[in-house]
């Protein structure tokens, strides 16, 4: 390689920026941005290429490969418009998973790919931002960025595709604002153009949609604005406005679902302001730690004693404080960016820092895909730091050309990556296979029962199930016997591995007491007191889950089929209105309560639902029988007749079909017709030698057929 290009290559990734737009450069250094943004991506994919033999890990069960909403014939409706049936009400994301269903169904490598190009898509989008305002060594942070080992967490693991989709967006309307603002054109002092305005806009709404994090925005592009100018410019600040509010809504919806939905409320989440003083310093120490020794990174790191105050607790809030503050009042001397990149860590940090309760909390209060975005703050001041102390040393060294400095910049920048590069390469290996992350966990952080549990569910199903159950045991005690998690497990263990529900049940009993919202147990206990006879605690159980889960259809359907078996037509007819309400094309639910309807004699409201049942389920033969019966019964001699056909072409030798037809044949005054389905129906009772009784008589059906 001649000198030349190597000059360039250092211009473009070490400390130079080009004052001018990438269009107004020229071709030389367009060409050497192509270089410097190839290799950028090129880092991405070798760092995170393991990762495409990877599993699913964790909740991954949860989101994507367990997730109803994938399969549902109207999942993707679901998944905007009825946000009580996904984990989080982040839309964006599971349309995404939705799509990728399509794509490639449930097999890994896909998901994997599509979080690597992500990755791969979201450094360049930052180098380019980074480069707008430029920012010292523009093309080292975006590469920390991109390969940095705490990055793999988040990478590795599919349901963090959240933080990926919602950073691209942050991004992007992050460089919206930024041309809006003319933040990139230090020279301009004109009003923006309002087209970037809306876009951004428009990408700040999906990043939420994504992932709610994304509320700090608007305050990190106000610390930026002041940053770059000095000042916030009227038109600046109000267009930030809509954004605060719009993010503090976003951010209520997902406490209140962290709460309500997740269940992170109770005794757990207890703190007292000493004590959330003391994680949130702790927090914002611990991540700039793990940046600069990044070993070991685990999935769960140790759960911080803060029940005593220590010395080391006051510091770390003293220190939390006189930092930023120390920081401003040097801006002066020292300039505004040191600041503003501590300001951006800890605003962008600043959801998870534990004032507002979520469920990890429960086992841990750090996490490693926390400070996916934050980082970027801590690698900026970083490579700052190091670009001042360089500058130093090269002028303490004599004179030195701009040249020069630029190629020793790049040479540094080419040291730092090529060392972390194998320390991610081997980070990513600990999820190869995915049982191996939990091991890894243990070896580091003996005490995290939410690895333990992981790892004896795994021993159980493929090794050894005896020392699996202890191990489970372990996890259960070490959790205080009150993580709900656990609880299920061991029930689930007992109740489908070893077949033993009456030992399954007090789990199932203790999971529900410490998170009642978890209708699939409070089903299973009900199917057990069946099984028992105990109809009493059964529909206690029901009466208590739908208290607590209202929108559960699950056990508004349950709580109907208990009406039924009392023949209290009435309230189950009210328990299937709200099943069909919260599921529209619940085909059990639609044919249900038409059944019900037609018990209580509203044959005309009936045929709603199973107008509906046959939409949804064409395939369902009942359905299409007991609608026409129904009618019939009404006197819609045709509409039955149509029904009827649709049914035998789905099951052409079901007798009672070629019953059903030749009574309605005969009320239509097709005689012969009638007279040969009675013949079919005959001949199809005799092979099969199994003759049922005809629900249909021939003067016609009186009553629908029951599943």
């Amino acid at each position: 390689m001649s000198i030349r290009p190597v000059h360039l290559l250092a211009d473009a990734i070490a400390w130079k920026v080009h004052p001018m737009t990438h269009r107004d450069l020229p071709p030389v250094s367009r060409r050497n941005d192509l270089i410097a943004g190839t290799l950028l991506a090129l880092l991405t994919v070798v760092a995170y290429l393991p990762l495409i033999k990877a599993g699913y890990i964790w909740d991954d069960g949860g989101w994507v490969v367990h997730n109803p909403l994938m399969t549902a014939p109207h999942g993707l409706w679901d998944i905007w418009f009825e946000p009580s049936k996904s984990l989080q009400y982040y839309p964006l994301v599971f349309t995404a998973f939705w799509i990728e269903h399509q794509l490639w169904g449930f097999a890994p490598l896909g998901y994997h790919l599509a979080n690597i190009i992500l990755q791969m898509v979201d450094a360049l989008i930052l180098w380019r931002i980074l480069r707008m305002l430029r920012v010292p060594g523009a093309w080292l942070v975006a590469a920390l960025f991109a390969i940095h080992p705490v990055q793999v967490e988040t990478v590795a693991w599919v349901t963090e595709q959240k933080n990926l989709l919602s950073a691209f967006f942050v991004f992007f309307a992050a460089g919206a604002w930024i041309r809006f603002a003319r933040l990139d054109d230090p020279e301009s002092t004109a009003a923006g153009e309002w087209k970037y305005f809306f876009a951004g806009s428009l990408a700040f709404v999906l990043a939420l949609l994504a992932k709610t994090d994304a509320c700090t925005l608007p305050a990190v592009l106000w610390v930026i604005t002041w940053w770059k100018r000095g000042s916030v410019r009227r038109y600046q600040g109000w267009s930030l406005v809509p954004w605060f509010a719009v993010g503090l809504a976003m951010g209520m919806v997902t406490i209140y679902i962290e709460h309500v939905k997740v269940h992170a409320a109770g005794s757990r989440f207890h703190f007292t302001v000493a004590q959330h003083l003391i994680i949130a310093a702790r927090d914002l120490w611990f991540y700039p730690a793990k940046l600069l020794w990044p070993h070991p990174l685990l999935a769960i790191y140790h759960r911080w004693d803060i029940q005593h105050f220590s010395g080391m607790d006051l510091l770390a809030i003293i220190g939390a404080i006189a930092v930023p503050l120390t920081l401003l009042a040097l801006s002066r001397r020292i300039g505004r960016g040191p600041f503003c990149a501590i300001a951006f860590y800890g605003l962008t940090i600043s959801p998870v820092l534990g004032f507002a309760s979520f469920y990890t909390e429960t086992y841990t209060f750090v996490a490693d895909h926390y400070q996916y975005i934050p980082c970027i703050g801590l690698f900026a001041l970083f490579v700052g730091c190091g670009e001042f102390l360089l500058r130093k040393m090269q002028a303490s060294a004599g004179t030195v050309s701009t040249r020069g400095q630029n190629i020793g910049g790049a040479v540094l920048a080419g040291c730092v990556v090529l060392a972390l590069l194998p320390v991610t390469l081997k980070q990513a290996d600990v999820y190869l296979p995915s049982i191996h992350l939990w091991t890894h966990n243990l070896k580091y952080n003996p005490q995290a029962f939410a690895a333990m549990d992981n790892v004896a569910i795994y021993d159980i199903k493929h090794h050894h199930p005896d020392e699996g159950m202890a191990l489970l045991h372990k996890a259960w005690l070490l959790s205080d016997k009150q993580d709900p998690t656990v609880n299920t497990d061991l029930g689930d263990m007992y109740n489908h591995y070893y077949h033993e529900p009456a030992k399954a049940m007090p789990y199932y009993r203790r999971s529900l007491e410490v998170d009642p919202q978890q209708p699939t147990l409070i089903l299973a206990l009900v199917k057990w007191y069946e099984d028992h006879k105990d109809w009493r605690m059964a529909y206690q159980d029901l009466i208590r889950g739908v208290e607590v889960l209202p929108d559960s259809a699950a056990i508004h359907y349950q709580l109907g089929k208990f009406d039924l078996m009392a023949r209290n037509l009435p309230a189950a007819a009210g328990q299937f209105a709200l099943t069909t309400r919260i599921e529209p094309h619940n085909t059990k639910a639609n044919y249900r309560m038409a059944m019900t309807l037609v018990g209580l004699g509203h044959g005309h409201k009936a045929l709603v639902y199973f107008r509906r049942v046959v939409e949804v389920s064409p395939q369902f033969v009942p359905g299409h029988v007991s609608y026409a019966q129904c009618l019939y019964t009404l006197g819609q001699y045709a509409a039955a007749l149509q029904q009827l056909e649709l049914a035998e072409k789905v099951a052409p030798d079901t007798p009672v079909i070629h019953v059903a037809l030749s009574a309605v044949l005969k009320k239509l005054g097709h005689l012969r017709q009638a007279a040969a389905q009675q013949k079919m129906a005959k001949w199809l009772a005799a092979k099969s030698k199994a003759v049922r009784k005809s629900t249909i008589p021939s003067g016609g059906p009186s009553r629908p057929v029951q599943r």
